[in-house]
């Protein structure tokens, strides 16, 4: 795998790389390496050992706790969200269910509507450093009105999570996926699916960071984290290539 390290040297240098690079295969593990400053203040080098941060990737975490209570008898996909959050954020429609949340079909009104917006330039409303807990985005997902009735079309939500996190609907234990426009994958329950292939992809993005993790059933993982937006590209398809 010479032939795959030199060309993610050469293109983490060209870019400006700065994160960590791991492809596995059946046990193996022909590429791990770090490129770059996990702290360009302070001029500390990224190592395969420095937290980073996985955004959106966190979906597929939040998905797993909530399919371990459907499993569990605990909750199951058509219980609605109104079901459990009682009279909590009323802008929800009452027909949302934790399989249109999971899917990004429930309709609800998103404090980041990567629709109309581009995230990369979006400015929450409350400061990021006050978003610590699941409960302080509650009071920013609580003002907008539904964007179309649940279950009739795809729109990528990351308030949807927000309400499935363990503090709202994944903790409150009393209580398909359809094509992305213009893409050859769709999204599942948690994690992202492809068109002619069972690879599954974990994603996600945000200021200061982009992530991304794919994983086939032949024992293939290949995961790239960088600390910029659009760093993580350029590598991830080179990986992508051998994986």
């Amino acid at each position: 795998m010479s032939e795959l390290r030199d060309q993610v040297d050469e293109t983490a240098e060209r870019s400006g790389f700065a994160g960590v690079v791991r492809l596995e295969q059946a046990g193996a593990v022909p590429l791990d390496a770090a490129y770059g400053l996990a702290d360009r203040r302070h001029e500390i080098a990224m190592t395969t050992d420095s937290q980073l941060g996985m955004a959106s990737g966190s979906k597929t975490f939040t998905a797993l706790v909530v399919l371990r209570l459907v499993e569990e008898g605990l909750l199951a996909l058509s219980t609605t969200a109104r079901q459990v959050l009682g009279a909590g954020l009323p802008l929800i429609a009452d027909d949302v269910t934790i399989e249109h949340l999971l899917s990004h079909r429930s309709g609800i009104g998103d404090y980041l509507d990567e629709d109309a917006v581009d995230s990369e330039e979006y400015e929450l409303p409350v400061s990021a450093h006050r978003l610590v807990t699941t409960e302080d985005f509650l009071p920013i997902l609580d003002r907008h009105p539904a964007k179309f009735p649940a279950g009739e079309r795809f729109s990528y939500c990351n308030g949807a999570f927000v309400v499935l996190r363990e503090e709202t609907l994944a903790d409150m234990r009393t209580a398909r996926s359809e094509p992305d426009p213009g893409e050859s994958r769709c999204y599942g329950l948690g994690v992202w699916l492809h068109a002619g292939t069972p690879q599954i992809t974990m994603s996600g993005a945000d200021a200061g960071c982009r992530s991304g993790r794919a994983i086939t059933p032949t024992r293939t993982t290949a995961t790239v984290i960088s600390t910029t937006m659009s760093g993580a590209w350029p590598v991830a398809e080179i990986v992508d290539a051998h994986a």
